[in-house]
């Protein structure tokens, strides 16, 4: 009798741990992570380091960290010193020197040691000053990440910085994609996003729609001063933001909008406008405008 009731109490005292844990379970909060997504993203990979992807949710996601502001470091202002403290404290983890060349040193992979494969980003240091004077972010399929990009999307590029100087659209050879490029010179903040978009007819007005699904590719460089581009990275996609192609063309030009009409509009929560139509694009003719220097006052 006395083995039965000591069973008896040791099955009672399991159930009611059990019932407590599920309890718990149910009342805990759901971790950073899961807040960080929304009904529009969709994550497809367990994160490597779920505390530097948070800590990287909340750097991406500061409204009042804008540019020259770069992930909370001041590109122009910030060492080396700085940035190895902001890569242990948000990274868990110093970083690596990276290469020199003799005038800059530079540095990556800040996103990849999160377990973020989808994100590239590289930083420019001057080895004579020590300062960042360079930074760059580049993002494939943002709605596929467990970075919310949201924050960096053209609405709240334009809610925070405002009207660009310069906003164009290049075409790619092939009809359903294009670029949309907002340049900022005077403080040094290029943005370019890969759009997709629906082509139904050579003769109808193309739909463009600049929110998190149809954006699959995105850029944002931010600099303090111009730099030297080395052939390698002149070979790999970063003449879009110093240089205009032969299919590039001012918003204006393309459309019915001009820059203040489309910040009005982008910030009135409307993502899409039409643009002209391939049959209507094909009689334009635009030459290459190279841009000496980003930061120059003479735009182009």
């Amino acid at each position: 009798m006395a083995k039965r009731k000591t069973f008896y109490a040791v099955g009672v005292l399991m159930g009611l741990s059990l019932l407590l844990t599920t309890l718990l379970s149910l009342a805990a909060p759901a971790p950073n992570i899961s807040a960080a997504q929304s009904l529009t993203r969709t994550a497809t990979a367990t994160p490597e380091n779920v505390q530097a992807v948070n800590a990287l949710n909340s750097l991406v996601s500061d409204s009042n960290c804008v540019a020259p502001c770069w992930l909370g470091l001041q590109v122009g202002v910030s060492g080396w010193e700085e940035l190895q403290n902001w890569a242990t404290t948000n990274l868990g983890r110093p970083l690596l020197q990276g290469s020199e060349d003799g005038k800059y040193l530079t540095t990556g992979g800040l996103f990849r040691r999160a377990g973020i494969d989808n994100t590239l980003t590289a930083i420019w240091i001057d080895v004579e000053s020590e300062r960042i004077i360079a930074a760059n972010l580049q993002v494939e399929n943002p709605s596929e990440s467990y970075i919310d990009w949201s924050p960096l999307m053209p609405a709240q590029i334009l809610d925070s910085h405002k009207a660009p100087d310069e906003i164009t659209l290049e075409l790619e050879e092939s009809a359903g994609y294009l670029y949309l490029t907002m340049r900022y010179y005077s403080i040094g903040l290029f943005v370019l996003y890969g759009i997709h978009y629906e082509y139904t007819s050579y003769e109808l007005p193309l739909n463009i729609c600049v929110n998190l699904n149809s954006i699959n590719w995105m850029r944002m460089w931010i600099q303090s001063e111009p730099i030297e581009l080395s052939l390698e990275m002149q070979n790999q996609f970063w003449e879009r933001v110093f240089s205009r192609s032969p299919y590039e063309f001012d918003l204006e030009a393309v459309s019915d909008l001009d820059i203040p009409s489309f910040v009005e509009t982008i910030s009135d929560g409307i993502d899409c406008f039409e643009i002209s139509s391939y049959e209507q694009l094909s009689k334009l003719t635009h030459h290459i405008i190279p841009i000496a220097s980003p930061m120059a006052t003479d735009l182009p």
